[in-house]
């Protein structure tokens, strides 16, 4: 798993997209999601058994909490990159979609 893990990774550099991993055989979610909001990284992606089985990438966006697959061929770098256009940095928690939502929904009651 982590060499398919460390091949995306070098797969994302060659695109010139900037790209970190946690270095551990099978970190679990938790540790990569960690990882990624200690160091304000707004997009985790995910490359499990599933994964591998049917040629994806699954892309979380920590900002709006939506997840989705990306095909992993010659579109997935132009795919990681409108990503990351649209998700350059990742928010406060009060400052997320959901966050306000909420908020909203406190003010109405």
């Amino acid at each position: 798993m982590a060499l398919e893990r460390y091949k995306l990774l070098n797969d994302l550099w060659k695109a010139g997209i900037k790209a970190e991993t946690v270095y551990k055989d099978n970190p679990n979610s938790k540790k990569q999601l960690d990882f990624a909001f200690e160091f304000g990284i707004p997009i985790v992606l995910w490359l499990g058994e599933s994964e591998i089985e049917r040629n994806v990438v699954k892309a979380k966006l920590l900002n709006s909490k939506e997840e989705l697959d990306i095909p992993r061929d010659e579109t997935l770098s132009a795919r990681v990159k409108e990503l990351i256009d649209a998700n350059p940095v990742l928010l406060a928690k009060n400052e997320q979609p959901e966050a306000g939502k909420k908020a909203e929904e406190s003010k109405q009651n």
